[in-house]
């Protein structure tokens, strides 16, 4: 998500507004001194010369141009508005990836059993210290390989299916 919002910021800001910027939410898209001008927004190949041609072609004028770039501009803000919105969702959702299991802790899965309580209902001490001890069972496993995401996908359909001496990840399988 951090490379998505950063992309969609390189379609519409300068380079310079976002170099060294390593947190998405440090970014300063709204600021018009960082936008780029309507003629140089990142709005792809094709468009730009549909753009160019209609204009040349006298079926659109100048100002329906400089309208389209302000909607582009719009649109591209409103889009990385969004996703900033969705930063903390992806954020915690990292020990899904068993990769990043070890950079995650019990507060990324408890963020989604406060966020979605309806469907995890997991809330009182007994079922969060049970949470507890299978998140920690997940972190000490022995570490698999996974080549893409189909696998990560197979990975947790059979951690919800395993069945142990003591259940490794039942609760957590279901916030997975």
């Amino acid at each position: 998500m951090v490379k998505f919002v950063q992309k969609l910021c390189s379609k519409f800001m300068v380079p310079a507004a976002l170099q060294g910027q390593e947190e998405p939410c440090g970014i300063a898209f709204k600021e018009k001194a960082n936008h780029l001008p309507g003629r140089k927004l990142n709005i792809g190949f094709t468009t730009r010369a549909k753009l160019n041609r209609l204009l040349d072609e006298g079926d659109i004028t100048p100002q329906q141009v400089d309208s389209f770039h302000e909607a582009v501009l719009c649109f591209l803000t409103r889009a990385v508005e969004y996703a900033l919105k969705k930063l903390p969702l992806i954020k915690h959702a990292k020990f899904v990836d068993v990769r990043q299991r070890a950079e995650s802790d019990i507060e990324d899965v408890l963020y989604f059993v406060e966020r979605f309580p309806h469907l995890l209902p997991y809330h009182g001490p007994e079922e969060h210290d049970l949470l507890g001890e299978e998140f920690l069972n997940y972190q000490t496993m022995p570490m698999i390989s996974l080549q893409d995401e189909t696998e990560m996908e197979s990975f947790w359909a059979e951690m919800a299916t395993r069945k142990h001496k003591v259940n490794i990840c039942g609760l957590a399988t279901s916030v997975a």
